[in-house]
């Protein structure tokens, strides 16, 4: 009904000299300044009909409330005054009747004699008007009904929205309950995996310790070698070349490396000390002479820093010994370089506790709560924006609240509305003179009530339909409504909070992820980024670990040279500068043993040997102690690197577990139902019954002027039908005389009575 009668007839209001249709324009500069400027009047600047202003706009539903509901009702009473004297007062008020033009025009009886046709007609009027005004009472109070119906939805719909946060809160209470049992076992069995920090930073430490020894004890050894230092130090480092260059072990790598004149290393693969082969492509040391070692006990000094000959023949002959620089142990300073390259790579603190990491359970929690905290505070504004609505819409539901009352008010309303007709149905079909004014009486009231509630009606069906075409449907795009809460029609000023309410949530025009996150200007992915940084494998990725934990790695230059430094002894080439120093000591014991000066010498490398065996014994030692620590430190970074695989899959999951937990807390689609819910009997239903019983007030009135003419008319039949007339049955309705000659007679007879009266008395 509503699609068929009351879209006609608001298509015939005059709306397009105001305002051209449609939510955009003045309807939405209308109620953007009731919503933004509520406490200043509407702005006539550029006068009532300029399109596109809020003027405009209240300027026509002025016009409709002041034309139908005090105009029209004024200018029908006074016609209705008129009509009334014409028929009630004519002898005295004969201009009441010129218009009519009938000779005998005026007061309430027949004018002519009205033919058979014309009764009928005025009887199938009466009986078609009689249908029409129950019709139009039945289907108003079906509208009445209707639209108290669709209003309680409403409110029901209201209610559950304004309520929704509660509900939310608690479902929030829950999840977040659940997230949070869910992280207290995950960080309870992710923590276990790494228990054994402790013993992996004991083993660590141990192994660190144990190298460094090493590397001090092959620092004994080339001292006992190279000797001091002339200026007092307690060594006598040496520098190694290559060719004439300068070269450095790289212990990592087991090679040394020689810049040759360049400024970059270059590795000498291949290349080694020239004390084990003797030939110049080989690394060589240097260093200034400096001062033997002392012998224990004797405090004489090592012979092997001497150059030793025999002058004279081999009985009497004496040996004669010439200073040198010391031999370089060029074997010490490589396994010295491995080590300190093994102590470099071995863990630091920091990269320990990267591979024993932990899950901080408070920090979670904490975390967690926020992340509760913050999407709670992002129903606010979806609970403000329909709690307003709601708070408008109480005083309506006040008065629509009782059933009994609305049903009991809108038949008694409606069943007045047609009981002017019926009382003419009756007056018609009873022939009863009086009952014609009786419900040309009601009518008059009807058609008065009904006019003024369609002038007053329309100041709220028009604006209430443009702004259910301005709400967005789902899919829509909010813009051109939300343009109207800013104070400048400008999407920008738009608050950002309720921008993204509307497109994620209520009209879901973002339908890959709506959730509360956008709405508060969290996006998922950052919100994902928050549980990332308590997981495990991205904390500490698998190949950090892998190279962190990695001993055989790291210890490989001591155990590429473990197996020969085992084999070491006094008589290696290595200690003596090569085979060339050994035989030096053949100059004493071998070749010269016979002569007396040769004993002090022999007796010298005796004690030299004795030095360097027990140095080279507390070396070995420690390299036992160092092979030891290290199969330690490979079974527990063995067993850490296992638990780490097993840490990272169960973060990894317990975390992205969390994470759908509480993006799946956020999702806000339902929220599109709810909007839906209010928004759909609003617009869909309670719009349309609204606009029904506004048609049909309009309707109802306007049938009320044809039903004028028929009571009238129908009258004047029923006063013909009673006998009571002003002409001569005999006449015609064009035979003037008789007309005349019956009212002459008529006033002779009167006078006649009037004598008798006179004569009696």
């Amino acid at each position: 009904f509503s699609e068929s009668v009351a879209k006609p007839v608001k298509g015939m209001l005059p709306t397009s000299i105001f305002y051209t249709p449609g939510w955009a324009g003045s309807p939405r500069a209308f109620f953007n300044a009731v919503l933004t400027k509520p406490e200043s009047a509407v702005e006539c600047e550029g006068g009532p009909t300029q399109d596109g202003t809020a003027c405009s706009y209240a300027s026509f539903f002025t016009m409709m409330v002041v034309l139908f509901g005090v105009v029209l009702p004024i200018g029908t009473t006074v016609y209705c005054m008129g009509f009334c004297c014409a028929r009630t007062f004519v002898e005295k008020c004969h201009c009441c009747c010129v218009l009519c033009k009938q000779p005998n025009c005026g007061s309430s009886r027949p004018t002519i004699e009205y033919h058979t046709k014309e009764k009928v007609c005025i009887s199938v009027c009466v009986v078609l008007m009689l249908l029409v005004f129950i019709t139009v009472s039945l289907l108003g109070f079906l509208s009445t009904m209707q639209m108290t119906s669709d209003f309680q939805e409403i409110m029901t719909a209201m209610k559950a929205t304004t309520s929704f946060p509660d509900d939310v809160d608690r479902q929030l209470n829950a999840s977040f309950s659940r997230t949070e049992a869910t992280s207290h076992a995950m960080t309870k069995k992710t923590n276990e995996w790494t228990a054994d920090g402790a013993t992996l930073t004991a083993a660590v430490t141990a192994l660190n310790i144990s190298v460094k020894q090493l590397a001090a004890k092959w620092q004994n050894v080339a001292n006992v070698i190279e000797g001091t230092a002339s200026n007092g130090r307690s060594d006598n480092p040496c520098t190694y070349y290559y060719n004439g260059s300068a070269a450095k072990y790289e212990g990592q790598l087991g090679v040394w490396t020689s810049t040759l004149g360049t400024n970059s290393s270059n590795a000498l693969p291949g290349i080694i000390c020239c004390d084990q082969v003797n030939h110049t492509n080989c690394i060589q040391g240097s260093h200034p002479t400096g001062l033997p070692t002392v012998l224990y006990p004797s405090g004489t000094p090592a012979p092997t820093c001497s150059t030793l000959s025999r002058i004279g023949d081999n009985v009497t002959g004496t040996i004669n010994a010439v200073p040198k620089a010391c031999p370089c142990c060029c074997v010490c300073q490589q396994n010295i370089d491995a080590l300190d390259a093994v102590a470099a790579r071995m863990p630091t603190p920091e990269q320990l506790a990267m591979v024993t990491p932990t899950v901080a359970q408070e920090a979670l929690t904490a975390t967690i709560f926020g992340l509760h905290q913050y999407l709670t505070k992002s129903l606010d504004t979806f609970q403000a924006y329909f709690s307003q609505l709601k708070t408008a819409l109480e005083p309506v539901d006040l008065v629509l609240g009782d059933p009994v009352t609305i049903t009991a008010g809108a038949a008694g309303g409606w069943t007045f509305a047609c009981m002017g007709a019926v009382i003419a149905f009756f007056a018609w079909l009873f022939v009863n003179v009086h009952c014609w004014w009786v419900g040309y009486i009601c009518g008059f009231t009807t058609m008065f009530i009904m006019s003024v509630m369609f002038g007053v009606t329309t100041a709220v069906v028009i604006p209430f339909g443009d702004l259910c075409e301005g709400l967005p449907k789902t899919g829509e795009d909010p813009s051109p409504w939300l343009v109207t809460f800013s104070p400048d029609l400008q999407i920008a000023s738009v608050d950002p909070v309720l921008r993204r309410l509307h497109s994620d949530c209520l009209v879901l025009t973002n339908t890959k992820n709506p959730s509360l996150w956008n709405v508060g200007g969290y996006d998922e992915s950052e919100v994902l980024q928050i549980f990332q940084n308590f997981n495990i494998s991205k904390r500490t990725p698998e190949y950090v670990s892998e190279q962190i934990l990695d001993t055989k790695e790291h210890t490989l230059a001591v155990t590429m040279s473990m197996d020969a430094t085992k084999e070491l002894t006094e008589s290696s080439p290595h200690f003596w500068g090569g085979a060339a120093g050994l035989q030096q000591e053949q100059v004493v014991t071998v070749d010269n043993s016979n002569l007396t000066s040769a004993a002090p010498y022999r007796d010298r490398f005796r004690e030299f040997r004795a030095t360097l065996r027990e140095s080279l014994a507390a070396m070995q030692a420690s390299l036992v102690v160092v092979e030891k620590q290290r199969e330690a430190l490979i079974k527990v970074t063995d067993v850490m690197s296992s638990n780490l695989t097993a840490m990272r899959a169960e973060s990894e999951l317990s975390m992205n577990l969390i994470g759908d937990e509480v993006i799946a807390a956020a999702n806000c689609s339902h929220l599109n139902t709810l909007y839906m819910d209010v928004r759909n009997p609003t617009c869909e239903r309670f719009s349309k019954s609204l606009d029904s019983m506004w048609a049909l007030f309009f309707i109802c009135g306007f049938c009320w002027y044809i039903m004028f003419f028929i009571i009238c008319r129908g009258s004047k039949h029923t006063m013909q039908r009673r006998g009571l007339a002003k002409v001569d049955p005999s006449s015609s309705a064009g035979d003037e005389g008789g007309i005349v000659k019956l009212k002459k007679d008529k006033d002779e007879k009167d006078a006649g009575k009037k004598g008798d009266k006179y004569k009696e008395g």
